[in-house]
This record gives C-alpha cells, structure tokens and sequence, in this order.
C-alpha cells in the first residue's frame, strides 16, 4: 500500500516539472523565432539595400527605408539578444529532461541505495527549485549585463 501523502506531493513535484518545462520551452521558441527574424531580415534588407544602390533610378525613398528597417532589424538583434536568450532556455530544457529522467530511472543522484522513495523525491524536488533558481538568475544575469553594456 502506498502512502496517499507521498503520490500527492510525487504528483506536485511531477506537475511543477512539467510547468517549468512549459516556461523555458515557451521561452526558447519564443526567441529561436526572434533571433531567426531578426538575423533573416537584417541580411535580406542588406541585400535589397544594395540591389537598390545598384539600380539607376530607383527612388531615394525606397533606399532610406530598406536602409532604416535593415538598421532597426539588426539593432533588435543584438538589442533582444534572442539568440542568446534562446540558447539559455535549450539549455535550462536539458538540465530539466535530464533530472526527470535520472530521478524516474532512479540514476545518478537519486540511486543512492541509502535513499528512500521519500528521500528520492525530496531530492527531486529540491533540485528542481535549485534549477528554477538557477535559470531565472542566468536570464536575469543577462539581461542586467546587456542593461549595463548599452548604459556606458
């Protein structure tokens, strides 16, 4: 027989899993799809740019605007830093996968012959909040650097 207490915070701790991994999937598909945007832009209209350039006629204002969107399309890119953004997330995704997989396996950490199926999903628990913690300050940590970059 199995203790009612220990499937309900099992189930928690399963559910906490899967919304963290909601979040960063969220988060790295978010920015895969910014950084590719924003990089295929900036080279497309670097490319119209200079076909336009290159064509006898071709109105000024067609120039100054493929010119402007081609500057803000890279300014984003680098401003958003989605690319990065978005490495972090893939990142914090594998850490999370593989937790889950050592602690359903019973590998890793959690096959200490001295643990206990409560000890186990203490364990897990614990080191899910350490890779919340983890993730959050990694993104946070980015952010303030690129804040205080652009502030000098």
């Amino acid at each position: 027989m199995t203790d009612p207490d220990f499937e309900r915070r099992a189930e928690d701790a399963l559910a906490r899993w899967d919304l963290l991994m909601e979040n960063w999937r969220g988060r790295a598909h978010r920015n895969k799809r910014f950084a590719k945007f924003f990089a295929y832009s900036s080279v497309s209209l670097s490319a119209i740019t200079t076909f336009l350039t290159a064509i006898s006629g071709s109105p000024r204002w067609a120039l100054a605007a493929v010119s402007s969107l081609t500057t803000l399309a890279a300014a984003l890119l680098s401003a958003t830093r989605a690319q990065e953004q978005w490495v972090t997330a893939r990142s914090i995704q594998n850490h999370l996968y593989r937790e889950r997989f050592l602690f359903e396996q019973i590998a890793g950490p959690y096959g200490d012959a001295d643990l206990d199926q409560q000890a186990r999903l203490k364990l897990f628990a614990e080191r899910l909040s350490d890779l919340a913690i983890e993730g959050h300050q990694t993104w946070a940590s980015t952010v303030r650097d690129h804040t205080r970059q652009n502030s000098n």
